[in-house]
């Protein structure tokens, strides 16, 4: 099986991913950025060298000049994009999926992902085959920038636990740290290693807990393969919501440097809403996906963005991506102010949320949830259907771009409540798809 969306190219390797997939989709991309610079680098999956030849290949048969960053993280190849102004750009990553999945990322000038009329364009592409590409290597300066961002701050010697997974954050999350003054605790830290789900948001994280609470860490940190996204554990081992990561990042920006507009996915909780209200901050709503988020951005010319569900954040400043290393490092800076992580979110409304799913074929989706209109009144279509039932509640179901599930989300101020309206939503769309099978 592949899928190739807005989020890139991805499946699994033998099944649907294989080296004509690879190899025909980058040539169409080189034809895209006509025959442009592209960097292009991996993470440490066991698969990546494989995808990261064929994707080589096709874009030297396109005429691109390839610079080969090598083995690092998605925002350190968005983050050289930007910096260099290149053309474009792939990353060799299934981000938070499976250990058995692998795939690319396409990035463009300015260093941004693909937009569906672009993804539709590189798809519709005329292969043109037979140009000489040629090869550079480099590296990322991302780590230096972000040293250079937040030596400034002079924050508090924190001790930190961190859990890479054997992602690509095992190449460099913890020297970075180091440098900036702190004592880590690294878990997991073996590249190419996959210990837990590789989707912190999706896992217990039960290890990292464990090392906070032996070690006595100020806060913990996990991250995805590609280390685009975050979670973070305050210093009882506690697993915060997902989405825990945007507001923080909100506050960063709203102390330390400027925000009067920010872009937030619709399955973000209400608890971000209610921080943008009471700062007086305008946000607007976008689809669910990074490409989503940096669209509205872009266009109204935004400060800060993020995906609340995903533990994603975007500062466009820095990087025109969810970069989870620079969250981590707010966050860090925002502790030596408050003292202690628990005080960093204690104004913090409570909401109880589930993010779930259900394995139905893509082909399916758009029927579902064109039912699920018909019978609800009050709900937004901007991706899927995001039903409100009062100002604290609401429940969001929507097609995956990366697998054939159908998600869903559900929040409410009480766990009952929260329960019952998944669980009736859930029972909604087992209706539907019974009387559709009929």
């Amino acid at each position: 099986m592949k899928i190739f969306s807005i989020s890139g190219l991805r499946g699994q390797i033998g099944k649907g991913l294989d080296t004509k997939t690879i190899t025909s989709s980058t040539v169409a991309f080189a034809n895209f950025i006509k025959s442009g610079r592209c960097a292009i680098g991996r993470d440490t999956r066991n698969s990546s060298n494989y995808v990261y030849n064929a994707a080589i290949a096709g874009l030297s048969y396109g005429g691109c000049h390839i610079i080969d960053l090598g083995e690092t993280s998605t925002p350190g190849i968005f983050k050289y994009v930007k910096n260099k102004k290149l053309e474009g750009g792939l990353c060799v990553t299934a981000s938070h999926n499976p250990p058995d999945w692998n795939g690319l990322k396409f990035i463009i000038n300015p260093g941004r992902g693909i937009n569906e009329s672009e993804l539709n364009r590189i798809k519709n592409s005329e292969k043109l085959y037979n140009k000489n590409g040629k090869i550079t290597t480099d590296h990322t300066n991302y780590v230096i920038d972000l040293v250079n961002l937040f030596k400034k701050n002079k924050t508090n010697k924190l001790k930190i636990a961190v859990d890479t997974n054997g992602g690509a954050g095992s190449l460099f999350v913890e020297k970075l740290f180091e440098e900036l003054g702190h004592e880590i605790i690294s878990i997991n830290n073996i590249p190419g290693k996959f210990n837990r789900k590789i989707n912190p948001v999706e896992d217990g994280l039960e290890k990292l807990s464990d090392s906070i609470i032996k070690n006595n860490a100020d806060v913990g940190f996990a991250f995805d393969a590609d280390v685009d996204r975050l979670v973070i554990l305050d210093n009882n081992g506690k697993k915060l919501p997902a989405d825990y990561t945007l507001i923080a990042g909100i506050k960063y920006v709203k102390q330390f440097l400027e925000i009067n507009r920010a872009a937030i996915s619709i399955d973000t909780t209400r608890a971000i809403h209610n921080l943008l209200e009471i700062e007086e901050i305008e946000y607007f709503e976008t689809g669910v996906g990074e490409i989503n988020v940096v669209t509205k951005i872009l266009e109204k010319k935004c400060q800060l963005g993020g995906e609340g569900s995903s533990g994603g954040l975007i500062y466009p400043e820095f990087n025109i991506c969810r970069d989870g290393v620079l969250a981590a490092l707010m966050i860090t800076s925002l502790i030596s102010k408050y003292s202690q992580i628990k005080e960093v979110f204690q104004d913090v409304k409570k909401y109880h949320q589930i993010r779930s799913s259900i394995k139905i074929p893509k082909q399916k989706h758009s029927n579902i949830i064109e039912k699920l209109k018909i019978k609800h009144n009050n709900y937004s279509d901007i991706d899927g259907i995001k039903i409100t039932f009062n100002r604290d509640s609401w429940g969001l179901i929507r097609g995956s771009n990366t697998e054939n599930v159908l998600r869903i989300s559900v929040e409410d101020k009480t766990l009952e409540n929260t329960e019952k309206l998944f669980n009736a939503l859930k029972k909604d769309i087992e209706n539907i798809t019974k009387d559709t099978e009929k």
